[in-house]
């Protein structure tokens, strides 16, 4: 079921704009794309472009913090909750996939082998597949990203390099883990993504909103780490839900965030198969040294630790949607 290739047409898209047949940001092009960092690793938002292994986030705010995500019972389909199968695409979505038609509407970071077509949650879904012959943006990773440009459902205002406080967005993902599933030892397993901007990027420690998993003795969790506030020294939070993740399960996951600089103004709230995982007034946008507001873009990963976990593994993805109500994706 997980190796049939995904589609000529989208094979031939990935491997055009990887080759850079498809348009590539300059330097001082950080409002309207995020650079490709397999092809230009010496640029400032590629030296890390992903937070380290272990400890990326330390500093007088951080907190951890172990709740009880619960969930809903499954019903139809073997693998797949009663919540996970409302109708597709939800009326009012700003943005919507359900990868029917391959991967024409994302940027694609990552060797055309990464990108596998899949059984989705009720037609067609993607694979991203890393492992040994994969790359990733740096010497320490693996990486196959299908991403979005900044935009204003991201807190970006369209214009420069400016963010744009006071933007509500939803964001609905659904994801899979195939059978045989492995996550890298530690922290250093992104699943999506909210990366931010170049130039809050860079400053060192200034990583992105993200959602990943965890992999300790406890086993493979959920891993959701916010970041935001002052760049210099970023506001953080670590949420990890208790439970092992379950292979063979369509995961629901919902995202509400308030785009602000202001942790009185901003908001994130994380839901996981129809539980609340944490919800909590937050600084969802960097403020730069200059005052000025930075912001962000949105992507799907399988972004992990390569150093001592050389092997493959596979995160699937299916019917992403984003929109400024709970109603515009479905709920």
């Amino acid at each position: 079921m997980y190796d049939r290739p995904i589609s000529l047409r989208s094979a031939l898209f990935a491997a055009l704009l990887l080759a850079g047949c498809a348009a590539s940001p300059s330097d001082d092009d950080l409002g309207d794309a995020l650079v490709d960092c397999a092809r230009r690793p010496s640029h400032r938002m590629c030296r890390d472009a992903g937070p380290a292994p272990e400890g990326d986030a330390a500093g007088a705010s951080d907190a951890v913090v172990a709740v009880d995500a619960g969930g809903a019972a499954d019903a139809g389909a073997p693998g797949i909750d009663a919540a996970a199968m409302v109708s597709f695409p939800p009326p009012g979505a700003e943005f919507w996939d359900d990868f029917e038609s391959g991967l024409a509407k994302w940027r694609l970071e990552g060797v055309p082998e990464s990108f596998v077509e899949v059984a989705g949650i009720r037609g067609r879904g993607v694979g991203l597949r890393v492992g040994p012959g994969a790359s990733g943006p740096n010497p320490s990773s693996y990486m196959a990203s299908t991403y979005l440009n900044a935009s204003r459902a991201h807190g970006y205002s369209g214009s420069g390099t400016a963010g744009l406080p006071g933007v509500e967005t939803w964001y609905r993902v659904k994801l899979h883990f195939p059978a045989g599933f492995r996550a890298s030892e530690g922290s250093w397993n992104w699943l999506v993504e909210w990366h931010n901007d170049g130039l809050s990027a860079a400053v060192p420690g200034a990583y992105s909103i993200a959602l990943g998993l965890l992999k300790d003795a406890s086993g493979t969790r959920f891993y959701w780490r916010p970041m935001g506030g002052l760049n210099t020294s970023p506001t953080t939070v670590e949420i990890i839900p208790p439970d092992p993740i379950r292979t063979e399960h369509w995961y629901d996951l919902v995202f509400r965030i308030v785009w602000h600089n202001d942790a009185a103004q901003g908001r994130l709230e994380f839901y996981l198969d129809g539980a609340l995982v944490d919800g909590r007034d937050f600084p969802t946008l960097y403020t730069r040294a200059d005052g000025s507001i930075g912001y962000c873009s949105f992507g799907l990963y399988n972004y992990r630790y390569r150093v001592g976990n050389e092997f493959e593994n596979e995160v699937n993805y299916d019917e992403v949607a984003y929109g400024p109500t709970a109603a515009s994706v479905g709920l």
